[in-house]
């Protein structure tokens, strides 16, 4: 992913310092723009190891409207945990407002019946909403476009934590865009994706220009197959890196 790659260098060429809520970041602000074809490959990063089975468990449980962190735990999954509270609710967050307002199942739905409608969104920000959430979501629209038979989104992410947050965002996006393209018949195409605050914490720089030396591997592809309970997703040919821990900034 020359794209990724080419964010962080410019983020280190900018050499924008900020303090920040969770500590000192290197920040670069709009236009970061990336675009990804799907005919190149599913979006997975390559140039570090991707937990792409706790990715696909995520994306699973936001389609099931998930809000509480004990689903996730009993699948190994703990990035959630330190935004829980108590009882490990999460309060509104992404899964929930699809749920809530039955965005997905109304996307599909109209993308069926009114392919060139201009109002096929998914909207994640929602401003009543927002006290209740224990963390306002970085991913804020997905506007979704049919051109040909084939689905393409366009996203808006106000906030990525590049080194750690960003690869998982791009890949679910890939996720969500397989998906509703299975349940609608239409083939993925591209994701164009738009960056507000795009940042590296300082934690983060080593591990980020380790990523910068390590040269990049073929992407994989994703097969979504059909099962009695809903979808099966299977990875083939994921060549990465090894794997770069660093802390999780809440």
């Amino acid at each position: 992913m020359k794209q990724y790659r080419n964010l962080i260098t410019e983020i280190f060429a900018q050499n924008n310092t900020r303090k920040t809520r969770n500590g000192e970041t290197l920040s670069l602000f709009s236009p970061c723009q990336m675009t990804f074809h799907m005919e190149d490959g599913f979006p997975l990063l390559t140039l570090k190891r991707m937990a792409w089975h706790q990715l696909f468990a995520e994306f699973e449980w936001f389609l099931a409207g998930g809000r509480n962190i004990k689903e996730l735990n009993e699948k190994g999954i703990h990035y959630w945990d330190s935004y829980a509270d108590e009882s490990g609710d999460l309060g509104p967050i992404y899964g929930a407002q699809w749920s809530k307002y039955q965005q997905v199942k109304r996307l599909i739905e109209t993308l069926k019946t009114n392919p060139n409608h201009r109002r096929h969104l998914i909207v994640n920000w929602n401003e009543e909403d927002l006290p209740e959430m224990s963390l306002p979501p970085c991913v804020m629209l997905y506007q979704f476009y049919v051109q040909n038979h084939r689905l393409s989104v366009h996203v808006y992410q106000r906030s990525a934590d590049v080194f750690l947050g960003l690869p998982f965002d791009i890949a679910q996006t890939a996720l969500l865009l397989h998906y509703i393209a299975k349940e609608t018949g239409l083939i993925p195409e591209t994701i164009y994706y738009t960056i507000g605050d795009a940042h590296i914490y300082e934690e983060h720089y080593g591990a980020c220009n380790i990523m910068l030396k390590r040269a990049e591997y073929p992407l994989p592809q994703l097969e979504i197959h059909r099962h009695p309970h809903g979808y099966v997703y299977e990875l083939k040919n994921y060549k990465s890196h090894g794997v770069l821990k660093r802390e999780l900034k809440p």
